[in-house]
């Protein structure tokens, strides 16, 4: 009769972003548990869950190409995979948004003469000092809408200022 020789446990990729090949259920890999029936074994029950294809795609597209040459190079899109890669368009780090946010083709702001070049003059510093100084409020956002209220304080020489602030990204529209 022929021996059955026991396999050893597939080897599955971590459920996690920076995916580790090597990695097998139950084990360690950078500090966190591996997903599947071991994670269980290791005291902890937290999961995590595999990053969809639709995700892992949408992303990568993202990265590479603005969205208005994805939708001039291809006829139909899929509303689905239109949201996911606009989802993943817009900037992640405070680093990219504050360079978005603080383009400037000229003008008063554009950083020309010395006092306006200084970084707390930037548009993105301006709305976190305006946040973290509790001047926006009423803030809503549905799908791509932003709305808000932005109260900007009196100067010596300004009486104080409230704006009603609405943004509205559309599909048609590059975001990056």
């Amino acid at each position: 009769m022929a021996e059955r020789v026991q396999q050893p446990p597939a080897k599955r990729l971590c459920c996690r972003p920076g995916y580790n090949t090597n990695c097998r259920q139950g084990q360690r890999a950078g500090g966190t548990l591996c997903g599947g029936s071991g994670a269980a074994q290791g005291g902890s029950s937290k999961t995590h869950s595999p990053e969809s294809l639709l995700d892992i795609s949408a992303r990568k597209v993202a990265e590479k190409w603005p969205f208005q040459r994805v939708e001039e190079r291809f006829e139909r899109i899929p509303e689905p995979v239109q949201r996911r890669i606009v989802y993943w368009s817009f900037p992640r780090s405070e680093r990219e948004i504050c360079m978005y946010s603080s383009f400037n083709t000229g003008g008063e702001e554009s950083g020309t003469s010395g006092e306006n070049s200084d970084e707390t003059r930037l548009p993105f510093r301006r709305g976190i000092a305006l946040l973290e100084s509790g001047c926006v409020d009423n803030v809503l956002q549905v799908g791509f809408h932003l709305s808000g209220t932005v109260t900007e304080p009196a100067t010596a020489s300004e009486p104080e200022l409230v704006c009603s602030v609405s943004v509205a990204l559309t599909v048609a529209r590059s975001l990056r």
